[in-house]
């Protein structure tokens, strides 16, 4: 499986996010353990098994096969796992959202993710389209409706003429802090 830049940007990020902040808050073992596991949901490109707002460490402990974490390393590590959250949220990366609500999940060990991998591309192609009609394209110079006109001697009334005179339609915004601001809407005839 390629990792992309990102990725191995990221997989830095993390891994000195574990040497500064987890190392100091725990022994070499576990170290070990909750950093390989952090590192591992960036390759295998799966986010972080959560419970709630927070991610769930019950799971996290048995698959990395730790026994006790201390709260100040749960208060840590949350850092971590959000950002990586965080960067599946932006990437747009992520395969599959573990959740804590089945007993097979709590038992489920990270080898057994390892054989499940999907594909990067089923994630890419899952782009939101705009909902509404596709916008008119712009005319540098566009037609009038109209060719011959007396000119209005007034702003207002010759503004409001020649909007009438290429067929748009004017919205006016009142903003109390910057005055009048006018956009154009063009409609169809």
């Amino acid at each position: 499986m390629s990792i992309d830049q990102s990725a191995i940007v990221f997989r830095r990020k993390i891994s000195s996010f574990c040497e500064m902040k987890v190392a100091p808050l725990t022994d070499a073992k576990q170290f070990r353990a909750l950093s390989q596991y952090m590192i591992g949901l960036i390759d295998d490109r799966t986010p972080p098994p959560m419970l709630g707002r927070h991610v769930n460490w019950e799971e996290i402990s048995l698959a990395c096969g730790l026994e006790q974490i201390s709260a100040e390393l749960r208060r840590v590590g949350q850092y971590g796992f959000d950002a990586i959250s965080r960067w599946f949220a932006e990437t747009g990366r992520s395969h599959k959202r573990p959740s804590a609500t089945g007993k097979a999940t709590k038992t489920r060990s990270r080898a057994k993710s390892l054989s499940n991998k999907s594909t990067p591309d089923a994630a890419k192609t899952s782009y939101r389209s705009k909902t509404g009609p596709k916008p008119k394209p712009i005319e540098e110079f566009p037609e009038p409706l109209f060719e011959t006109y007396d000119e209005p001697v007034s702003f207002q009334a010759a503004l409001q003429f020649h909007i009438d005179r290429f067929g748009e339609t004017i919205t006016i915004c009142i903003a109390p802090y910057s005055g009048t601001v006018m956009r154009l809407k063009q409609q169809p005839c």
